[in-house]
């Protein structure tokens, strides 16, 4: 079985691995997928109901430390990161003035006569 994330989601995958033996199901692969744990499986429906729960547990859990997280951008991907693991917030360059907000803007002095 391919296994493939963080260690965050370590006691997620040990979870579905666990479950997965009792039930007589095979683990094909598990993987990160858009920010969210993927389990791909030959389980049953009720199995796919118990994958789907621990798939939306994921996207609420820090796939590095595994601390409460949200999905955000991470050089292009989509990644379940907590604060600390989440890249920095470019900082904004300040506003320029247009030429249609300084033509459209009320003169400070009054009207000229």
């Amino acid at each position: 079985m391919d296994i493939n994330v963080g260690l965050g989601w370590k006691p997620l995958v040990d979870c579905i691995k666990t479950v997965a033996l009792l039930q007589g199901v095979t683990l094909f692969q598990v993987k990160e997928k858009f920010g969210q744990l993927r389990v791909y499986h030959n389980g049953d429906k009720r199995f796919e109901d118990f994958i789907n729960g621990m798939e939306s547990i994921s996207l609420s859990c820090c796939e590095e430390c595994g601390l409460p997280a949200k999905a955000v951008g991470v050089n292009g991907w989509i990644k379940a990161r907590c604060s600390s693991h989440r890249p920095p917030v470019p900082a904004q360059p300040p506003k320029q003035s247009t030429v249609e907000e300084y033509v459209g803007s009320t003169p400070t002095g009054g009207p000229i006569e």
